[in-house]
């Protein structure tokens, strides 16, 4: 749910496309909750809207992220670790996300739904 909702603040589309099709037959997502983060509607599990929310937040502030939003993650059941590990996967993803804007990937058939 985190590369998803990274690719998609970062307007991925190979990537949005990729992780829709692994969260559905890899981690076994339910749909409702991959196409309400693809939407931008909330997400019917609390902890799990507040990882999308704060992810968005820190991908859109790039890395500044307002007090309120850490304290709002924390409060939500997260630890200053996850804040980290949110940190590192916006760096990581981001990276593959502008390849591939640069590389133009095409998405791939498994993909495409």
């Amino acid at each position: 749910m985190i590369y998803l909702t990274i690719s998609l603040a970062n307007n991925c589309h190979y990537c949005v496309a990729a992780h829709s099709t692994i969260a559905k037959k890899q981690a076994k997502a339910p749909g409702i909750i991959i196409e309400a983060i693809k939407a931008g509607q909330p997400i019917p599990d609390e902890k799990l809207q507040a990882l999308v929310v704060f992810t968005r937040h820190v991908v859109q502030m790039q890395g500044w992220v307002k007090k309120q939003s850490a304290h709002d993650f924390l409060a939500a059941g997260f630890t200053e670790i996850q804040i980290l590990s949110v940190i590192l996967a916006v760096g990581v993803k981001t990276l593959s996300n502008y390849t591939n804007h640069v590389a133009n990937t095409p998405i791939d058939d498994v993909f495409s739904h």
